[in-house]
């Protein structure tokens, strides 16, 4: 069935499951409630999961997720380490979560750790390998992240790797004001699926080119590096003059993405934006360069 059918059966059984109340039923709700974007109610039903029966780790990981997701990462980790002292051989799904946790907080070096030590257990839980593939993505080792990629893809051509961000959906969503950590995850599948030789020299080098179609994968690819793409700042700026609007466009969100990396780029955006021009991308590139 397809994922809408599925979505419309787990939520019929789950009327069916209610009628008989139980921890489970609540952890079951509150995913179903992450699925569809309501994450407040898919926090209520993790908090009853969790009232009902504390010594139920899956419930435990249903407060995790939902941690997570609003922005509560190190909460969210307390109850992932609770759910695997509860359950010290712990589904996948567990793994998932406490991976999502340190790469929410921006600890890298640990997510990778957490998942590379299950798929390392198991190397046929490759639902683990896209996050994974993104973590390496993001900590730079890109033949690392690249292999992950390949894990979960095996027979994909290298087309198929490049475009991987468009197809995949990760199985949990941020709400809209907090897709930053949603997006990371997206941009690192995207560099684990560049070939090794591509770089930010290289794309910086494509900036300066002719062809149209090139010069615009290569400005979004430079803002999935973020800060790593420091280098190509000035040729970024370079672009900030194209006639093209939807060029200036993407080079001012790749120096939002670079960050305070980006400063450089400071008085040609304010310039912009005192002008009128693409203000509110511009404003939105100033205040993460300038961290406020």
């Amino acid at each position: 069935m397809s994922a809408s059918q599925a979505n419309s059966t787990a939520q019929k059984f789950l009327s069916e499951g209610k009628k008989h109340s139980s921890s489970l039923t609540n952890v079951a709700a509150s995913q179903i409630h992450l699925y569809n974007g309501r994450h407040d109610k898919a926090f209520i039903e993790a908090a009853r999961a969790v009232a009902l029966d504390p010594n139920d780790s899956e419930a435990q990981v249903a407060m995790a997720l939902a941690m997570i997701t609003t922005g509560r990462p190190e909460a969210g980790l307390e109850f992932v380490q609770t759910a695997l002292r509860l359950n010290p051989i712990p589904p996948n799904h567990f793994v998932l979560a406490h991976g999502m946790a340190y790469f929410a907080m921006d600890d890298l070096e640990q997510a990778a750790t957490v998942l590379k030590e299950a798929l390392d257990r198991d190397p046929y839980v490759v639902e683990l390998a896209p996050l994974l593939a993104a973590t390496y993505a993001q900590l730079g080792r890109r033949a690392e992240a690249r292999a992950a990629l390949l894990q979960y893809r095996p027979d994909a051509s290298q087309f198929e790797l490049q475009n991987i961000g468009f197809a995949y959906h990760f199985p949990y969503d941020w709400p809209a004001d907090r897709r930053k950590v949603d997006h990371r995850i997206t941009d690192g599948m995207f560099i684990a699926g560049l070939p090794l030789e591509t770089t930010v020299a290289s794309l910086a080098e494509i900036l300066r080119q002719e062809d149209t179609f090139e010069r615009r994968r290569a400005v979004q690819a430079l803002g999935r590096f973020g800060p790593a793409a420091a280098d190509a700042v000035p040729a970024l700026i370079e672009t900030l003059g194209d006639e093209e609007p939807w060029m200036r466009e993407e080079a001012i969100t790749a120096l939002r993405k670079i960050g305070p990396a980006a400063e450089a780029a400071i008085p040609t955006l304010t310039a912009m934006q005192d002008e009128g021009v693409d203000e509110y991308y511009v404003r939105q590139a100033l205040k993460e360069i300038r961290g406020y």
